[in-house]
């Protein structure tokens, strides 16, 4: 419910602050748009699921979203995978990740320049992550994770358009809060079976920074 209400919060307070700048969208931005993204963590950012310090990842996480841009809203819709390893000498740590993303923006009435055009909103990010680690050591035991949430962040927009159909968008999510279950087990033989399972729940304020850049095309 906190997500939600935060998520309300934005975009109430975009819609506010950009009163004057925010009219009817040009004949030019509207329609629906194709859009193809590659993401990263930055900044330190906590990745979605699993709280695992992220620094200075490589741009991955492949995903595709459609767009409508009607009256004064857009609306895009994106579907995301993310995966990645890490591995030092004691575990080996495997990871992935599906979401499923809700974005509900508008763009400023003018461009910044010629062809840069700035939209501002919020998103809801539903997600399921799922990590496995395999220990390198006789000492240690087999685990793994899985984690399910819905994540709230601002997410502004930089729009560059390339030709009348063509266009770069890079975009930054942050401000986010995070609500999860989490659920471990681990394969301790030693252990009866009821107690190598357990499961929390998590709220977490901030932690996320996601930078994406993505080619899009206006229909």
């Amino acid at each position: 419910m906190r997500a939600l209400l935060l998520f309300t919060i934005l975009i109430s307070t975009t819609t506010i602050v950009g009163a004057q700048d925010l009219i009817e969208l040009k004949e030019e931005r509207q329609g629906f748009a194709l859009k193809a993204y590659a993401s990263t963590f930055i900044l330190g950012s906590d990745r979605h699921s699993r709280l695992i310090h992220a620094s200075a990842l490589p741009f991955g996480g492949p995903s595709l979203a459609v767009s409508l841009a009607s009256n004064r809203l857009v609306h895009e819709l994106e579907v995301a995978y993310w995966s990645w390893e890490e591995e030092d000498r004691e575990q080996r740590r495997t990871s992935k990740e599906y979401g499923l993303r809700y974005e509900l923006g508008t763009y400023l009435q003018k461009p910044l320049a010629e062809g840069l055009w700035l939209r501002l909103g919020g998103g809801l990010l539903f997600y399921r992550g799922v990590e496995d680690t395999a220990p390198k050591t006789p000492s240690d035991y087999p685990r793994w994770g899985r984690s399910t949430g819905v994540a709230a962040t601002f997410i502004p927009h930089l729009e560059w358009l390339l030709n009348e159909h063509w266009f770069i968008d890079l975009s930054l999510s942050f401000g986010s809060v995070r609500f999860s279950v989490e659920e471990h087990r681990v394969d301790r033989p030693d252990l009866p079976p009821r107690q190598r399972e357990f499961s929390n729940y998590n709220m977490i304020l901030g932690g996320v920074r996601q930078l994406r850049l993505g080619l899009g095309y206006k229909l």
